[in-house]
């Protein structure tokens, strides 16, 4: 996998290099973690996110499942989301947004805790030539 140089975290952008996680939080020990998968195709019309609106309302569902309280709105998500791809340079590839329990503390209690979001991608060929003309996008 070839990722990309910039991230987002906790509203802004920031080179992946920078970015680093205290071992002991709920995310890595207990897996206090949501997430999606977004794909980005290049198409003719720019690059287009697969289905982005229902990526980020599945996001807010599964973080209001592990009862996550975040400032971040879908509207926040979507433009960190858009900057990142930008940031990058990305025609096509993977968007991975996470939102996930960081803070230093261990015990299964983590209601309550700090919530890190953070936006990774990748570039990812494109396969789906042939889907391209009937699939749901938002386009950059």
């Amino acid at each position: 996998m070839n990722a990309a140089s910039k991230v987002w975290i906790n509203g802004e952008i920031k080179d992946s290099a920078e970015v680093s996680f205290f071992p002991f939080n709920q995310a890595i020990n207990y897996g206090a973690t949501v997430y999606e998968g977004i794909r980005m195709y290049d198409t003719k019309s720019g690059p287009a996110l697969f289905r982005l609106d229902e990526h980020l309302d599945r996001l807010a569902y599964s973080a209001q499942t592990l009862r996550m309280q975040t400032k971040w709105k879908k509207a926040d998500l979507k433009q960190a989301i858009i900057d990142t791809v930008i940031a990058n340079e990305l025609k096509s590839g993977y968007i991975r947004p996470l939102l996930f329990y960081s803070e230093q503390k261990m015990g299964i209690n983590i209601l309550g805790s700090e919530v890190t979001s953070l936006i990774l991608t990748w570039p990812w060929e494109d396969r789906t030539e042939s889907k391209k003309s009937y699939v749901e996008h938002f386009y950059l």
